[in-house]
């Protein structure tokens, strides 16, 4: 047997050399001893030692080797991550959820809180776990959110994620993009990939060796999904008076750190107004949110003559 504080010091020295950074280390070592011996850090902290017996020292060597000498992210051994107020599942390869994605996500949904008893549909475009999505409908337990992936092992898991968390009020549906989408939607929100192909050789190890590069790296400089977006957009959107009167967007879209000026250029072209990119806590570029004309609109402004206000 051991004191907790020697444990922590010998995993966290371990983890430093392959993290470099101590207090990451630390925060990692922490996770991983809790998820073993099934205690919160609260509860480890008040045991004056602790005893791992055979089968969970057997689990912390592995989990450290797989860490340190198989580049494993911890959120695949551990199998689940807290985004927001959602406990996810997750497996290899899919896509990790982000703190930077829980950041602006969160942000939208105490947007949206006056808005909670209304109906608002909204369609999430590559949802992989379903963390936008789910987190979304569990804002809006009165809106319908639909959830689309091209990667059917994505909406099993998120699926399997929405009957975990309790949720109902999602439809999953395997499209490639738009493609098989059908109907019109007040809010779009979508992570698409947007590594570029030149930028995804100096991602970590972690990221290059166990998740889903198809949901991380696009062509044209990051750029092409995003493209296929916000031009497709506008005929699957509707103005919601609610939300404008709120100033709420009905397009979000997570970019790249250096994409920002690109894709309100894009926004731009496609007649989207009311642009904005909003930044992470470090600082980063991170969302593109802007509002378009529905179809509707168009079509009466164009028969009683008038010019879009697009």
């Amino acid at each position: 047997m051991e004191t907790i504080q020697n444990m922590m010091h010998e995993i966290t020295t371990t983890l430093s050399h392959y993290y470099k950074n101590q207090e990451l280390a630390q925060q990692h070592a922490w996770w991983i001893v809790c998820s073993i011996t099934g205690k919160s850090k609260q509860e480890l902290l008040l045991e004056p030692s602790i005893f791992l017996d055979a089968s969970q020292q057997a689990r912390l060597t592995s989990w450290l080797d797989k860490i340190t000498k198989e580049h494993m992210p911890l959120a695949y051994l551990i199998g689940i991550v807290p985004f927001l107020d959602l406990e996810l599942c997750v497996q290899p390869p899919l896509l990790i959820p982000r703190p930077e994605t829980e950041e602006w996500v969160g942000n939208l949904c105490a947007r949206l809180k006056e808005l909670r008893k209304k109906n608002i549909s909204i369609l999430d475009i590559g949802t992989g776990t379903g963390c936008i999505a789910l987190a979304l409908a569990q804002a809006m337990p009165e809106s319908t959110i639909t959830a689309i992936d091209i990667n059917p092992q994505a909406l099993a898991l998120a699926q399997e994620n929405a009957a975990k968390n309790g949720i109902t009020n999602v439809n999953f549906v395997r499209s490639n993009l738009f493609e098989n989408v059908a109907g019109s939607f007040d809010l779009i929100v979508s992570n698409p990939p947007y590594i570029s192909c030149e930028e995804f050789i100096d991602v970590d190890p972690s990221v290059v060796h166990w998740e889903d590069h198809g949901a991380l790296v696009a062509p044209d400089n990051g750029l092409a999904l995003i493209k296929e977006i916000i031009t497709h957009a506008p005929t699957f959107l509707r103005s919601n008076k609610e939300l404008v009167d709120r100033g709420i967007s009905n397009l979000y879209i997570e970019i790249g750190y250096k994409q920002g000026k690109s894709v309100v250029d894009l926004m731009q072209q496609a007649g989207f107004t009311n642009i904005v990119i909003e930044q992470d806590l470090q600082g980063h570029d991170r969302v593109v949110k802007g509002s378009a004309v529905d179809a509707t609109t168009e079509k009466k402004s164009a028969r009683s003559g008038k010019h879009s206000s697009r």
